[in-house]
């Protein structure tokens, strides 16, 4: 994607991260959730492969279903997303491929750690 990505999407993703942020500190997290979702939505379009995209279409609504109520359970976790975003993005600007892959590695592992917390303190 980073090879595809214009100055102008790189400004829309800009945005979406303020806005995403002002979400946050509102504690509004269905909004924040939304943008969030928008944001990686924006990113594997503009790889061009469609594969990817609709993989992430099939997987969308557990996605926001998880990330719900990972969110309710810590809400310190939309912060902590936030600020991966935000790192994923200063990849993006640099035209960082490796550090790109880096930091949406790190976020899925993040987000997949939370998501075992939740399902080990619901059985328990």
């Amino acid at each position: 994607a980073i090879q595809r990505i214009d100055q102008h999407l790189v400004s829309l993703l800009g945005s979406m991260m303020e806005k995403a942020e002002t979400h946050v500190r509102a504690g509004q997290f269905n909004d924040f959730q939304s943008l969030n979702r928008q944001f990686y939505t924006l990113i594997a379009q503009a790889t061009g492969n469609e594969l990817l995209q609709q993989m992430l279409r099939t997987i969308s609504d557990r996605i926001r279903i998880l990330g719900a109520l990972t969110m309710e359970q810590n809400s310190a976790r939309a912060e902590q997303i936030l600020l991966e975003n935000k790192t994923v993005l200063e990849a993006i600007k640099l035209q960082d491929i490796s550090r790109a892959e880096l930091a949406v590695r790190e976020h899925i592992r993040r987000a997949r750690d939370h998501v075992l917390l939740f399902i080990g303190a619901e059985s328990g």
